[in-house]
């Protein structure tokens, strides 16, 4: 997806809101503002997926960081509140997750810089951000798309494939083994994965990373369910839950226990990731 014209409604209602506000606080602060995530890779869905940006400001000052955190605090009231609204197991229609930089910081390797501040699931990080990694900025250059400021692809961003595939290695072998061991145990990653949400995480995350180690390229969730249904054929049931959910489609008969359906998504990653480490290994 690269038009502003193709975006969901949700995304521009939200985008569009959230630059408003950081403009009445923070005038003439934000010059830069790209969608990537499954908004830019064209599998955005309300619900299931979260709005990612990479918010580039002109410069740094506590100031700053102090506005955009309270900003992140009333989103995340608003959402606490739409949640309890809806009812418990309710999802909002989409987290709304970011990183802010400098344009300088774009055309530098994201695993040797800081970034100014970044949001993630309602929480507010100041000098760090998951999201500043090998992936987003892959995204961001290659299919980005700008709701403020110059067309990613003229930006010269940061791209090194052989850092990629290092850092992709590294989180399968280590967040998704770690995932794999904790959503067994007494843990609230356990916990989480009783609900159906939970495991599609793993389900349909995990070989997004496999794929990418495979082929080079950032998939989707569901494109990534679609690549492993091929290569983890056996696990073919548990994939199509995963799709099922993710689709808004009915669920799987095969699974009418929260605990096996855990169970199963825990052995599923676990494979994963020994086949990632056998084919991949350096």
């Amino acid at each position: 997806m690269s038009s502003t014209a193709a975006l969901p409604a949700l995304v521009q209602r939200v985008a569009a809101g959230y630059l408003a506000g950081v403009d009445r606080v923070l005038p003439g602060r934000l010059e830069g503002f790209y969608l990537v995530g499954s908004v830019a890779l064209g599998a955005f869905r309300p619900r299931r997926s979260d709005i990612d940006f990479v918010g580039v400001m002109r410069d740094s000052n506590p100031a700053q960081v102090r506005l955009l955190k309270s900003m992140n605090r009333r989103g995340s009231a608003l959402s606490v509140w739409w949640t309890l609204r809806a009812g418990i197991g309710r999802w909002p229609p989409a987290g709304f997750n970011g990183v802010f930089v400098t344009w300088k910081d774009l055309a530098s390797s994201p695993c040797r810089i800081s970034p100014i501040a970044s949001q993630r699931a309602g929480r507010f990080f100041v000098g760090s951000g998951f999201d500043v990694n090998p992936v987003t900025w892959r995204v961001l250059g290659q299919d980005g798309i700008a709701l403020r400021g110059p067309d990613p692809t003229g930006l010269s961003v940061y791209r090194d494939e052989r850092e990629l595939r290092q850092w992709v290695a590294t989180n399968l072998s280590t967040y998704w083994a770690r995932w794999s061991d904790l959503v067994r145990g007494r843990s609230w990653t356990a916990a989480k994965g009783l609900l159906r949400r939970g495991t599609v995480w793993g389900v349909l995350g995990a070989p997004r990373l496999h794929a990418t180690l495979a082929t080079g390229e950032i998939l989707s969730k569901e494109q990534a369910g679609v690549y492993a249904m091929d290569l983890f054929a056996d696990w073919r049931p548990l994939i199509l839950d995963a799709l099922a959910y993710w689709r808004g489609q009915p669920r799987s008969l095969m699974y009418q226990s929260r605990f096996q359906r855990r169970e199963a998504a825990a052995d599923f990653v676990a494979a994963v990731v020994a086949d990632g480490r056998v084919r991949f290994q350096s």
